[in-house]
């Protein structure tokens, strides 16, 4: 077998931007009208393209609007009533039909020459003058209905379609493109009028005639007949990005069927991407034909599958790579491995010459074999235009698929057939999917349990050992009621000195203990109280404790960080003076509450904040931070009995300092004179 051709790059350079026969116009009212002269049959393919499709639906995306309305656009125009445009185009000696994918709706025409001006002229018609009557659309939604319980009842259609919804997370390509019953049955005909009227604009249509025409004929007929038409507004299509799949999916499901239906998917990019070419001559070294390894490796020498192919999904968004298999449900995990060890071959192995030269001639046959119909033809073109505005894509890809090497097929298959970016969906008989390997967690009822010190602490523990975290909080009874308007600010202005240094350990110090375990140290303060957060991982929590027990009952308080954190204080402050809806409510609280309690700002006044010393921060913190004035709460996966034996240390202050009540009693009954 010889070598495949090996166009250079200047060669593949050197395909015209048009294909031999063909002529293009676009009207001013943006039509794009495209016509192959080809007189080697008396017969013409009209086409009516519009750059519309299930991904275009924006509010409505699912419910099928683009499919919907292919059922009726043949249904009657206003000056064709329902069956007119089936009688015309049978009486010219033609054929009609239509189809949706995801970003385009085609109709077409296939007739003699003789009635090519009746097949461009059904179509003008029903893309400007559509009726979609009403009895129609009731009877066509039936027939979608119908349309749709044949799908879910036929498993190779099934399975397929829940594939791309198990592959795609946020692309529109996880909604099947005839829609969800569930939002296809909320559609109205207004709905369907008004997506028509948005999408069927002829900015956002083009037409492709081959055959058995004058070009120039086609050029004034469709300018006569949209001569009326202008432009309109064509909503944006901007796709979302599909993320990058970065763990294997696997989805096994059940139902009533036969035989196991397998896919497995790889994302690729879309169409113009360069490693395209190599990939889609990936897919027919795999499962092109009976020739190939999955078909000559799986189903004949191994058995294990009744059918097998492999193909790709190149859409003009990022598509699929797959392999699709039909077997015995018994057989399913040998099938599905015996399929990975071929892609594994394609990983380790260069492909032998002759194969890949097999590979890339079964390619051409396929691309010039759709050529060999105007239909083909007019197909070739239009979908060309469509994903790449490049009349002669199709001839500049099969340049580029001849220039394949074996080292390019091997590139491609390492780099997108990984096991990260693998989707396996399988649809198996009832009561065949395999179990999967689980760990059972035994886990104790999720109640807060309370427990009383004898230093007077009173501690919650809720064990929770989903996760190997803990998280433990102290809260200190304070904030504005114990505060006055001379202190004003002192609970803020020592919950973030606390953090500031201790006895043993700098700031910088315990930020750097606390952050090399990977865990956090953080105080607060509020209205009513004060304290400090912490969050380890169990195995870590003896740290924890120890550097909360110490921020807690051993801050020095130093001279300069008590400058600094004032500093900051005040700048909070001013910063709040540009803020009007905060300084209304701090008026508010005022008015009704007096210069006390609440009525004080949490963060306290400018005059206050100056007149605070560190010995004064030293008492208030002397004053409150007790183990009767305190709960502490300790959440995660700990054991609670254990807790309450080491929970105490974290206040274990001396009995002499005892707290005796509530740290400001105010008497909100007798009225506060506001200054």
């Amino acid at each position: 077998m010889s070598s495949p051709p090996n166009l250079s790059a200047a060669e593949a350079a050197a395909i015209p931007a048009l294909p031999d026969g063909v002529r293009t116009q676009t009207l001013d009212n943006g039509l794009q009208i495209i016509v192959r002269e080809d007189r080697s049959a008396p017969v013409v393919s009209a086409q009516l393209w519009c750059r519309a499709g299930s991904v275009n639906e924006g509010r409505w995306l699912g419910a099928g609007l683009s499919h919907a309305l292919e059922h009726m656009l043949f249904k009657g125009t206003t000056t064709r009533g329902p069956g007119r445009i089936d009688q015309e185009v049978q009486a010219a000696g033609g054929y009609l039909n239509a189809y949706t994918s995801f970003d385009r709706t085609v109709y077409w025409v296939n007739v003699p020459n003789t009635g090519a001006r009746v097949a461009l002229d059904v179509l003008a018609d029903i893309a400007q003058h559509a009726s979609l009557p009403a009895e129609e659309l009731a009877k066509e939604m039936d027939v979608i209905r119908r349309e749709m319980d044949m799908c879910h009842d036929d498993p190779h259609r099934r399975s397929s379609r829940r594939l791309f919804e198990v592959a795609y997370t946020r692309s529109p390509y996880r909604f099947p493109i005839i829609g969800l019953p569930d939002i296809f049955n909320r559609l109205t005909r207004e709905d369907i009028v008004g997506y028509y009227t948005e999408h069927y604009a002829p900015n956002n249509l083009f037409f492709v005639v081959v055959g058995d025409v004058a070009a120039e004929d086609v050029f004034a007929q469709l300018a006569a007949t949209f001569r009326e038409t202008p432009a309109r507004p064509v909503p944006d299509a901007v796709l979302p990005e599909e993320p990058r799949q970065l763990a294997e999916r696997v989805c096994l499901e059940e139902a009533p069927v036969e035989l196991a239906h397998v896919h497995l998917s790889w994302h690729i990019p879309d169409l113009r991407h360069p490693d395209l070419p190599a990939l889609d001559t990936l897919a027919l070294l795999l499962g092109g034909g009976r020739s190939s390894r999955l078909y000559q490796e799986v189903r004949e020498k191994l058995g294990l599958v009744t059918s097998v192919d492999a193909w790709t999904y190149n859409p003009g968004a990022p598509g699929l790579i797959g392999v699709s298999a039909v077997m015995d449900a018994a057989n399913f995990a040998p099938a599905r491995d015996a399929i990975l060890d071929q892609v594994n071959r394609l990983q380790e192995e260069l492909v032998p010459p002759a194969e890949l030269t097999k590979a890339v001639k079964q390619f051409t046959a396929a691309t010039l074999g759709l050529r060999k119909t105007m239909q083909g033809q007019a197909q070739d073109l239009g979908g060309a235009w469509l994903a790449a505005a490049d009349l002669n894509f199709s001839s500049r890809y099969l340049a580029a698929v001849r220039r394949v090497t074996p080292e390019d097929v091997q590139r491609v298959a390492r780099q997108y057939l990984s096991v990260e970016n693998r989707t396996v969906y399988g649809l198996l008989p009832a009561g065949t999917v395999p179990p999967t390997k689980s760990v059972s967690v035994v886990q104790r009822e999720n109640r807060v349990e309370r427990f009383e010190l004898p230093n007077g602490l009173r501690l919650l523990v809720k064990a929770d050992p989903r996760l190997p975290f803990v998280e433990a909080r102290v809260v200190l009874a304070g904030g504005v009621l114990a505060e006055s308007e001379a202190n004003n600010g002192i609970t803020s202005l020592t919950s973030k000195l606390l953090l500031k240094g201790t006895r043993t350990r700098t700031a910088a110090q315990i930020a750097l203990e606390i952050e090399s375990v990977g865990g956090s140290l953080e105080t607060y303060a509020g209205n009513n109280s004060f304290g400090a957060s912490l969050e380890v991982l169990a195995s870590d929590l003896p740290l924890g404790l120890d550097l909360l027990r110490e921020v807690l009952l051993e801050p020095t308080f130093p001279s300069v960080e008590v400058e600094r954190e004032r500093t900051h204080q005040l700048e909070v402050l001013r910063a709040q003076r540009d803020q009007l809806l905060p300084e209304a409510g701090k008026l508010m609280r005022r008015t009704l509450f007096g210069p006390r309690a609440y009525g004080l700002d949490a963060n306290g006044s400018e005059n206050s904040l100056t007149r605070l010393t560190a010995d004064a921060i030293r008492e208030f913190h002397r004053r409150l931070v007790l183990p009767n004035n305190a709960v502490l709460a300790i959440y995660g996966d700990v054991e609670p009995d254990a807790m309450v034996a080491v929970s105490g240390s974290v206040l274990a202050v001396g009995t002499a300092a005892t707290f005796t009540g509530a740290p400001v009693p105010v008497d909100f009954s007798k009225p506060a004179r506001a200054r």
